[in-house]
């Protein structure tokens, strides 16, 4: 089982072994997917369709997000999203990219990351987890037919 405590340090191997998914998940997060150009520099935008469920039952705000890039991507650089401060640190697995909420703002949001797209064609997973205070929500589950994943794996096409 994946430990959420160890996805807020750098988002572990484990979620690695769903990059090799076999088809496009949608569900309350996902990635723009209209099929990348191998190689071509462009960029992906993560939506965060709703923040976490609070005790109470009523969304509690996301206050931060984090997304983990695989290594064949380069060039990674989150673009600013008012009201979030965004980094970029490069790990083993590849791109650890992370906004966090600097002022109130929604329970939802949209992220874009710029990246020069793998050189193999493939679908790839982008592993994300959304935290709002004591809660989170880790979108990592691959999609392998059938019944759509809880927490489905955000996942882009490169042709």
């Amino acid at each position: 089982m994946l430990s959420i405590l160890n996805l807020r340090r750098s988002l572990p191997i484990a979620a690695l072994a769903l990059f090799a998914t076999t088809g496009a998940a949608y569900g309350h997060a996902h990635a723009d997917d209209t099929g990348f150009k191998r190689s071509a520099k462009g960029s992906v935008m993560i939506h965060i369709e709703h923040g976490c469920a609070a005790e109470n039952d009523a969304a509690a705000a996301v206050d931060s997000v984090v997304v983990l890039v695989p290594k064949s991507f380069a060039a990674v650089a989150p673009k600013r999203v008012k009201g979030w401060q965004a980094s970029s640190k490069r790990i083993a697995e590849g791109h650890r990219v992370e906004w966090k909420r600097t002022v109130p703002t929604s329970t939802a949001g949209e992220f874009r990351i710029a990246v020069r797209f793998p050189a193999k064609a493939g679908v790839y997973g982008l592993p994300t987890v959304q935290y709002c205070g004591t809660s989170s929500i880790a979108w990592i589950e691959k999609d392998v037919g059938g019944a759509e994943p809880e927490h489905p794996l955000p996942t882009v096409t490169v042709k």
